[in-house]
């Protein structure tokens, strides 16, 4: 059941086997931790969408942004230069044009960790925690089964090799040069 007004939020309080589960079951699968961090960093080397040291809070959700949902999660792709009332956010895309990959909730992968075979790592950072936290390189290793208002999840889904050239070709257009 989704809260009113919730309806474009991501899925948050969702264990690892939840997350997995739902993704199968659509013919999807939980990204890898590098795959995760591949599709946030795009072709740079930064730990934040601007490239800067801190997290930009007109672009990304983390604890006291200022942003309209500051105690909670923005909606899908609130962050895409849109003016909302007075707030502007700025359009925050990685280079694969995924958003929110920085804040907002942080994202199972299928990457278990080195410690145990009951921990996966979760990548990105969340609304609940500060700026510098949220960020691309940001990881952790919680019990598969843990089920915090912070977790959250994205799919993937593998495409064929023509496919995944043309989409970098297409990519590779629009940046600017």
């Amino acid at each position: 059941m989704v809260e009113e007004g919730y309806g474009n939020h991501p899925v948050t309080g969702i264990t690892w086997v939840g997350a997995t589960s739902f993704a199968n079951y659509y013919g999807l699968r939980l990204p890898t931790s590098e795959e995760w961090e591949k599709t946030a960093r795009g072709i740079n080397d930064w730990s934040y969408w601007n490239g800067l040291g801190m997290a930009d809070s007109n672009a990304t959700n983390f604890l006291n942004s200022g942003d309209p949902f500051d105690n909670g999660t923005t909606p899908v792709g609130f962050y895409d230069g849109t003016l909302h009332g007075t707030y502007q956010t700025q359009d925050a895309p990685s280079d694969y044009g995924a958003y929110d990959m920085d804040g907002n909730v942080a994202e199972w992968t299928s990457t278990p960790s080195s410690r145990n075979d009951r921990s996966f790592i979760r990548r990105g950072g969340c609304w609940q925690w500060e700026n510098w936290d949220a960020r691309y390189t940001r990881w952790d290793e919680p019990w598969f089964e843990e089920q915090n208002p912070t977790n959250g999840f994205r799919c993937v889904r593998d495409i064929s090799t023509a496919r995944a050239q043309w989409l970098k070709e297409k990519l590779r257009r629009r940046r600017p040069q």
